[in-house]
């Protein structure tokens, strides 16, 4: 590329994802294996208008992929986001125990722009002191595709 071309491509304004500079800061558990809270930070999180994210299936679920969305709004009134807007922790819930849960984070922009990172959160085992809903006696094996009112309980 000649040096006129990278001056022009270069004067054209940058939107506010390719400004973020979002990156993954850590994982921590939460109150149990099924949450996890993702520490993220980015300069100018203000500017975000929504902030989502999809826990993929475990392999061999009949299950449907988690999708929860947060306004930024509702992230800064329970103190998820900082008042200096550049830490945010997320609350990632939806995730399957003793697994490497595969999570994309799609952050959209007041703008109109918007970044996906892909993460990985590794939970640890569940263990049901009572033994009740770690070892369910299931009567009918649900089929793949068959209609259910539910997906998930807690």
């Amino acid at each position: 590329m000649s040096n006129d071309a990278s001056q022009a491509q270069d004067s054209f304004p940058r939107n506010e994802a390719q400004n973020s500079g979002l990156q993954i800061n850590g994982i921590d558990p939460g109150v149990s294996p099924f949450i996890a809270r993702v520490s993220i930070y980015g300069i100018h999180l203000g500017v975000l208008s929504t902030v989502a994210y999809t826990v993929q299936p475990k392999a061999g679920s009949v299950s449907k992929a988690v999708n929860v969305s947060y306004s930024n709004s509702a992230l800064a009134a329970r103190g998820y986001l900082t008042p200096e807007g550049n830490m945010l922790t997320l609350p990632v819930i939806g995730l399957y125990a003793g697994y490497t849960n595969q999570v994309a984070l799609q952050f959209s922009f007041q703008d109109g722009s918007a970044l996906t990172l892909p993460v990985s959160i590794t939970t640890a085992a569940y263990n049901d002191p009572t033994g009740i809903y770690q070892h369910p006696t299931i009567l009918t094996k649900r089929a793949a595709g068959s209609a259910l009112g539910f997906d998930f309980f807690y």
